[in-house]
């Protein structure tokens, strides 16, 4: 069937449809359904052309509030990134940014500053964060740059030697950056300066010490002054007692005898209090870089007579640190009384053998003192070791009881602490500590 428009040409020009030939009936038809199918996909094309450009502004719509979106969330971010970086720049914390190769990424300017007072150096973008240390600690850095970049945090004082010689203290904390993936990204490093708490804790320290030791002192005091100084006292005023008494001229001599004793005791004693109040309260000679193997060396050529004659020998390593800042006359006399004390209390059959050694721990100065002679029997003797007029060995060698007492009042006076480890037949070890 021929389509509407093609009918009514046909009518307006050729009269009726029934009077055309076959063929070109056939042909006509043909034209029809060719343009039915045209106008067909014409009016889709057109429904199409009608639904894209709706879609296209609405696409062009919502790509508008989009970038207008995105353009809000730029300014956002640009704002955040101004505030962080304005609180990164102007804060007290010191911050170190480092990339998952430990890499210093970025830093604030408080940061270098810590850098330049405690490490002498410049941070600089690009360097190994353990660079600036000391080659000895690289291995220990790296190990924690490895616990961190694992999702670890640690948190420790940490305490520098600052170039105008001073010590810092800092709190410092390693925490892994993360995305929202939890992906470890690099490692942020703070810094707190916490030098003038530290130091107020450790004075306060200090003086809980300073007066728990002067507590004991008195304590220590009281009995020589009721034990050691009674009894010379009372020895003179019986004596004299007795002389006023006596007509026998021989008697009296013998009763001046041992007030002569008597007087000299208590002249001995007033003159270890004197030297012990001189100790504690005086040090009149200034600080000075001494040498460890000089003092050890010049002791052994002083002593070396004794040391011969008891087929002593006294070995010496200082290869870790042999300096430092003291007061010499202190401690060549605790070198001297260690020294002289295992030649003294030496083994029967015996030959001593004293070693003497230093090292270097957490910014402090460990020197021991070991030897192989008698020992000491901690467990019984152990609170009164350092005591002033305590005697272990009265039967094998000749003493006041005043070495020891002098040697920790001496490394207590120059800043130092004392311990010992001792047995008996096998030797004692004393081990002396002082601040860098």
């Amino acid at each position: 069937m021929l389509n509407k428009l093609l009918q009514r040409q046909i009518h307006k020009h050729l009269g009726g449809e029934e009077d055309l030939p076959e063929n070109f009936k056939t042909l006509l038809k043909i034209i029809s359904e060719s343009y039915d199918h045209y106008d067909k996909d014409r009016k889709m094309l057109e429904r199409s052309i009608d639904l894209s450009s709706i879609e296209m502004i609405e696409l062009n719509n919502q790509l508008r509030k989009d970038i207008l979106e995105l353009k809000e969330a730029k300014n956002k971010i640009e704002k955040s990134e101004a505030n962080l970086q304005t609180i990164f720049n102007n804060t007290k914390t010191s911050y170190i940014l480092l990339d998952s190769e430990c890499r210093i990424q970025s830093f604030n300017p408080v940061a270098n500053l810590w850098a330049v007072n405690s490490l002498d150096a410049h941070l600089a973008e690009g360097k190994f964060w353990w660079n600036y240390f000391p080659d000895k600690l690289h291995k220990e850095l790296k190990e924690k740059g490895r616990i961190i970049l694992n999702g670890n945090t640690i948190k420790e004082v940490v305490r520098f030697q600052q170039i105008d010689n001073s010590t810092g203290y800092y709190e410092m904390v390693a925490s892994p950056v993360v995305n929202n993936e939890r992906k470890v990204l690099g490692i942020c490093i703070s810094f707190n300066d916490t030098t003038e708490r530290i130091l107020t804790e450790l004075e306060r320290e200090k003086m809980t010490s300073d007066i728990i030791q002067r507590n004991k002192n008195l304590e220590q005091f009281s009995y020589i002054v009721s034990h050691n100084l009674r009894a010379p006292v009372a020895n003179i005023i019986g004596l004299s007692l007795a002389i006023q008494d006596s007509d026998n001229e021989d008697t009296k001599n013998d009763l001046l005898d041992g007030l002569y004793f008597s007087t000299l005791k208590l002249d001995e004693v007033i003159l270890d209090l004197t030297n012990i109040l001189q100790v504690k309260h005086e040090i009149n000679e200034r600080k000075e870089t001494i040498s460890f193997s000089h003092v050890s060396n010049d002791i052994y050529l002083s002593i070396k007579k004794q040391l011969k004659m008891s087929n002593a020998m006294v070995r010496w390593d200082f290869s870790e640190v042999d300096k430092m800042q003291t007061f010499k006359s202190y401690l060549q006399s605790i070198f001297y009384n260690l020294i002289s004390n295992s030649v003294k209390y030496r083994q029967p059959n015996i030959a001593p053998l004293i070693e003497i050694k230093s090292h270097k721990i957490n910014n402090k100065i460990q020197l021991l003192f070991r030897d192989n002679c008698m020992g000491i029997d901690l467990q019984k003797n152990g609170d009164q070791i350092f005591g002033l007029y305590k005697r272990f060995h009265n039967k094998e060698a000749e003493g006041k009881g005043l070495g020891l007492f002098m040697v920790k009042t001496q490394v207590e006076a120059i800043g130092g602490k004392i311990s010992v480890k001792s047995e008996v037949n096998k030797g004692t070890e004393f081990e002396i500590e002082f601040e860098l």
